[in-house]
């Protein structure tokens, strides 16, 4: 067994540092978005751009927002372990629940679901702006208009 596939790279050493980290897990007994996954990476991607332009980390006490979206029996957007920043590696931890039968319902709707997932992401955004005093006018913009 080769020594380079057993040793993990250190994550502060990751040549790509990403400044968005989503990802998603489910407290419902089998349940999985048709391509949830690729939604969070594009809604990852194309938010990314939008922060580092708008210097959105800059006055943070954190280098990385590690948002954790858990699909459950109902929204939560307030749970006790909303945020935590890890020092070791400069990210904030931020978890919100969202219920899943109103996900599965708008899988049936791609272009819903995507915008779903986007304005939940952004909504989260602002919420940590507002916690740690960071740029947010921008988000505004970005935001999806009600009824689009």
């Amino acid at each position: 067994m080769s020594d380079v596939r057993r040793r993990k790279m250190p994550h502060a050493a990751s040549p790509i540092r990403k400044n968005l980290l989503i990802g998603a897990a489910s407290s419902v007994f089998r349940f999985k978005l048709k391509d949830g996954g690729r939604m969070l990476l594009q809604i990852r991607d194309d938010l990314e751009g939008h922060l580092e332009r708008n210097e959105y980390l800059q006055t943070a006490p954190f280098k990385t927002v590690s948002l954790i979206l858990r699909y459950g029996p109902n929204d939560e957007w307030e749970p006790a372990d909303k945020y935590k920043i890890d020092k070791h590696h400069d990210e904030l931890h931020v978890a919100v629940q969202l219920e899943a039968a109103r996900l599965k319902e708008l899988e049936a709707e791609p272009a819903k679901l995507f915008q779903a997932l986007r304005s939940t992401v952004i909504e989260v955004l602002h919420d940590v702006a507002a916690n740690y005093d960071l740029p947010y006018a921008f988000l505004d913009e970005v935001l999806p208009k009600s009824g689009a």
